[in-house]
């Protein structure tokens, strides 16, 4: 849910409060359209006795073989005015009950956001006997005005909805997601918080002849993300489960190298060579054992993998990489101001360089979390558990009788310590003896006992004194940690893990170009307008949205026509029949004019 959210957090930020007064006189001074000029001016009052109606709806459309306007629910606010009385509104908010019936009408394609700030979806309508009208939808006031607040620091926005895009095109094209975009299991389109609003003055535009001067329609879209689920993601995690196996098994079999093993035996016999003095030490048996714990990487498969940019989050568990579709169509990467401020009808399209952009940021991202691998395996390297034990056979020499007397063991043991601990000196080491004091009987046992007795006696006594942490310890220490360096298995799995990194910013650059490149499967239209626009017959004719039916402007009488606009538009290409195309907080005013 993290991942989620944070793609359109910045985007919030930058829009600050925004509040944008919707009955307010509108202005022409950012619209610069054509003007429709109907030849002659109006000369009556417009006190009242000119007719009036707005509209506003959150969602309109349809998706796969279900018309929107089936469902109940989402029935919008409208308002019209005959051109007499009181000014007519109407506000109604989606409520929580009325988002869940509408999801569970539409099967999951759709998921409206029912979180608990989901009451800021608002639908309103004004309509006066002045001519003037007033729709608004999404987030909005109850009086209609755009009102998309930026959350503190930290803090949460409600989201608008997500789309299931994998649903839908598997249903619609078939043979694999997408129609075959290779390593695409699933796709999620989350849009942010959006609103939009209209008024129409059509007094003012009776008497002016310009339906343009008369009329403001504007959006605001948060945020857009997409979070497509792949297996380049999962075989991430299992190289790196599969790297980390081999590297224990690696350091585990650097245990029984012949050259460690007898280094560590003559540094043993080293050690003990004052204490053993008089002593005929024969050859160590040495047994050592290396278990590096890698458990650390369980942390780094769970960290959230994301690019300094804020352009991509990868969650290796779930095998998705969540892409900020807004930073990407943003200045920095387009020539466009983002999501906003953009002209009628734009479709949103990804170039070549905000691919390029993401394929640097989830490669840089990448590397960095694999930096991150090669840290955690040296530091689990550094202090892997060491099991180590040296035996050393004893036996006195015995000149008077020309013999050698075996009289024991001494064992040097190290059990179950860390390597830094060994090397450090810190790391406890005993030193234990099993003695077989020879038989005293006789001449000839005589003879014996006289030469081991008092060495055995010695040696005894010594043993009970002697700490070979701070000297043999680091000796030990430092021939293993030689042995395991580098981490034997480590290169192999920076290098697959890099493969895979490769290969998984090559996919998202691939399947994101395939959805909202310039030969997209999905049309994202922000500012979505009448067109051909009523008031304009020139406008070209098939540019989304392409609302039909609208009213068209008339002289006699003099009406305005019927505008509309939708911060959002969603349309699958490429299909002839049961697609998406839905319109998101449309907001849509007129025909206006005087009554008769």
């Amino acid at each position: 849910m993290r991942a989620d959210r944070a793609w359109f957090g910045a985007t919030m930020a930058a829009l600050g409060a925004l509040v944008l007064p919707l009955l307010a006189t509108p202005s022409a001074a950012s619209w610069h359209d054509r003007e429709f000029d109907r030849g002659s001016l109006a000369s009556a009052s417009c006190s009242t006795g000119h007719v009036s109606s707005a509209s506003g709806q959150v969602l309109s459309g349809s998706i796969l073989s279900t018309t929107l306007s089936s469902i109940a629910s989402v029935n919008g606010a409208t308002a019209s005015s005959p051109g007499s009385g009181a000014a007519v509104s109407s506000a109604n908010p989606l409520s929580v009950s009325a988002l869940g019936s509408i999801n569970t009408q539409l099967g999951g394609v759709l998921a409206l956001d029912t979180g608990a700030q989901a009451g800021v979806l608002q639908q309103f309508a004004e309509a006066r006997p002045t001519g003037y009208s007033a729709g608004s939808a999404g987030g909005v006031s109850d009086s209609g005005a755009i009102s998309l607040v930026a959350p503190a620091a930290g803090g949460t926005v409600p989201r608008f909805a997500t789309v299931q895009l994998g649903s839908v095109l598997n249903q619609l094209v078939g043979g694999g997601l997408g129609g075959g975009i290779s390593g695409l299991s699933d796709a999620r389109l989350t849009i942010g918080a959006l609103a939009s609003y209209a008024t129409l003055d059509g007094c003012a535009a009776d008497w002016s002849g310009s339906v343009y001067s008369a009329l403001v329609r504007q959006y605001l879209v948060a945020g857009l993300g997409a979070t497509l689920t792949s297996p380049r993601v999962s075989s991430i995690v299992t190289t790196t489960n599969s790297g980390a196996a081999s590297i224990r098994s690696s350091v585990a079999a650097v245990a029984g190298q012949s050259g460690l093993i007898n280094s560590i035996s003559t540094a043993t016999l080293s050690a003990l060579s004052s204490t053993l003095s008089g002593f005929v030490v024969g050859t160590p048996t040495t047994t050592l054992a290396l278990d590096i714990s890698l458990s650390g990487l369980a942390t780094n498969l769970a960290t959230p993998i994301s690019d300094a940019g804020g352009i991509a989050s990868i969650d290796l568990g779930a095998g998705t990489v969540t892409v900020d579709l807004a930073r990407l169509l943003g200045p920095a990467y387009q020539n466009s101001v983002g999501l906003n401020g953009l002209a009628p009808n734009t479709q949103l399209l990804l170039n070549s360089t905000a691919m390029s952009a993401l394929t640097t940021a989830v490669s840089s991202a990448l590397t960095s979390w694999i930096t991150g691998v090669s840290t955690t395996v040296n530091t689990a390297a550094g202090i892997l558990d060491v099991d180590l034990k040296v035996v050393l056979p004893i036996s006195v020499a015995v000149a008077a009788l020309g013999i050698t007397v075996p009289v024991g063991t001494v064992t040097v043991s190290a059990s179950h310590v860390r390597l830094d601990q060994l090397i450090a000196g810190t790391a406890p080491i005993s030193v234990t003896t099993q003695l077989s004091p020879p038989s005293c009987a006789g001449i000839t046992g005589g003879i014996i006992c006289g030469v081991v007795n008092p060495l055995l006696t010695g040696l005894t006594s010594a043993v009970s004194s002697l700490s070979l942490n701070g000297t043999f310890g680091p000796v030990v220490g430092g021939l293993i940690r030689t042995a395991v360096t580098p981490v034997p298995g480590l290169s192999a799995l920076v290098t697959a893990l890099t493969s895979d990194a490769n290969a998984l910013a090559s996919f998202l650059s691939t399947a994101l170009s395939a959805l909202f490149g310039p030969s997209a499967l999905v049309s994202l239209v922000v500012n979505a307008q009448n067109s051909p626009d009523p008031a304009q017959a020139s406008s070209p004719a098939g540019t989304p949205p392409g609302w039909s039916g609208v009213a068209a402007p008339s002289t006699r009488p003099y009406r305005t026509g019927q505008y509309s606009v939708a911060a959002l538009r969603l349309v699958t290409l490429g299909v002839t029949s049961g697609g998406v195309a839905i319109d998101l907080a449309r907001s849509t005013v007129g025909s206006n004019g005087p009554v008769g």
